[in-house]
């Protein structure tokens, strides 16, 4: 199975050009929000039990899915430069190549100019997602959501020119080669 972790800051494009990839490819889309909004509902926001029931399910869904041996999923995430986000991710990438999958760290960038511009696009009102410059000025106080994982190989794409298409055909000749 591969799997490619799509992760970088709120508003950068992460779902859009996860839904193009996965045209391209057709591997199904592990959606950040999927998970979070769930569990939203019974843990307060980025508390430890929050953190660990979304950890958990991630791993049961892409364990049940190396079992079924799907060919492939697509994960939109967040990164955040904390240890907990370095061992989440080392954890991932040990689940999928323990089991002789692939394993894709694409990270998305974007200038925070523009992070300020499609923070308030209708797509991000159709889920839980972050809608207001305020609300995007306080979680980049509060995260370092532009850092790569450490020993982790990482294709970074500035998508701030880029289109969700262009983006995706990038990533594809990526784990194509």
């Amino acid at each position: 199975m591969k799997l490619i972790v799509v992760f970088g800051p709120p508003a950068v494009g992460k779902l859009t050009i996860a839904n193009e990839l996965s045209e391209l490819t057709g591997y199904p889309v592990l959606h950040n929000h999927a998970t979070l909004d769930l569990v939203k509902s019974f843990f307060e926001f980025a508390s430890k039990p929050f953190l660990d029931t979304v950890r958990a399910m991630r791993i049961l869904i892409l364990k049940e899915a190396l079992k079924q041996k799907l060919p492939g999923i697509i994960l939109t995430t967040g990164y955040t430069n904390t240890r907990a986000s370095a061992v989440n991710f080392l954890k991932l990438k040990n689940l999928i190549q323990k089991n002789n999958g692939q394993i894709y760290f694409i990270q998305l960038t974007c200038s925070r100019k523009q992070l300020f511009i499609r923070v308030k696009a209708k797509e991000h009102r159709r889920f839980g997602k972050l809608i207001t410059k305020k609300g995007l000025k306080k979680a980049f106080e509060q995260w370092d959501f532009f850092s790569q994982p450490p020993h982790i190989k990482t294709l970074s794409i500035n998508t701030s020119k880029l289109s969700a298409t262009f983006s995706a055909k990038k990533i594809l000749n990526y784990i194509r080669n």
